[in-house]
């Protein structure tokens, strides 16, 4: 069977529709050039048995509410001298085992690549340390009176990371707030410590 027609415009869905009581098959329109449509089918494969359908054309799209449906006749199918049984036929029975083929895991670089990408993962802070290092930093007068206040930052970074990898804006928020107080109050603790500590070291000048 092979159906065309042409449109005034192009549609979002075409369809042609064989009918017999309550038999019916549905085949696709497909669009070729503008408004152009085809409907190629073998009907000896697609029905099970000959009869006389009526043929019908289905439009639908978006700026319509219901589709628009035009009879086009009848159309008379005989297949052959096939029983109409033989394409009914049912198997019983287990079917066939379903086999999964998973991929082969890629082949792992050399040794020497994967030391060369941990050097270079590495280098950025190696090289911190060293700048550290250059500009003397005070290590030494690092106070536990610090510690809450680095956990409540490192804590808000790895929030942004996990709100980066799955959580939503809401979840992250709903944390957000009490750490950033807590991080808030910890590091105005820690600065009035510091400015408390140089007030000495002052009035000593």
């Amino acid at each position: 069977m092979l159906v065309k027609f042409t449109l005034s415009r192009s549609v979002h869905q075409a369809f042609v529709r064989l009918s017999s009581g309550k038999k019916e098959i549905i085949f696709v329109a497909g669009q070729e050039s503008n408004n152009q449509y085809k409907v190629e089918a073998d009907l000896g494969q697609e029905l099970p048995a000959s009869d006389i359908f009526n043929i019908e054309l289905i439009i639908g799209d978006s700026i319509i509410t219901k589709p628009i449906r035009w009879n086009l006749g009848e159309i008379e199918v005989k297949i052959g001298n096939a029983p109409a049984e033989a394409t009914l036929k049912v198997s019983r029975g287990p079917k066939p085992e379903i086999k999964h083929m998973f991929r082969q895991p890629d082949k792992r670089p050399p040794q020497f690549v994967s030391l060369l990408f941990t050097a270079l993962t590495a280098a950025p802070f190696l090289i911190l340390l060293i700048l550290w290092g250059k500009i003397g930093v005070n290590i030494g007068k690092f106070s536990a009176i610090a510690i809450p206040f680095h956990l409540g930052f490192g804590w808000i970074l790895g929030l942004f990371t996990l709100f980066w990898l799955k959580l939503d804006m809401f979840t992250t928020c709903a944390w957000l707030i009490p750490v950033g107080g807590f991080t808030f109050f910890s590091g105005h603790k820690l600065l009035s410590h510091m400015a408390r500590s140089k007030k000495p070291e002052k009035s000593d000048k």
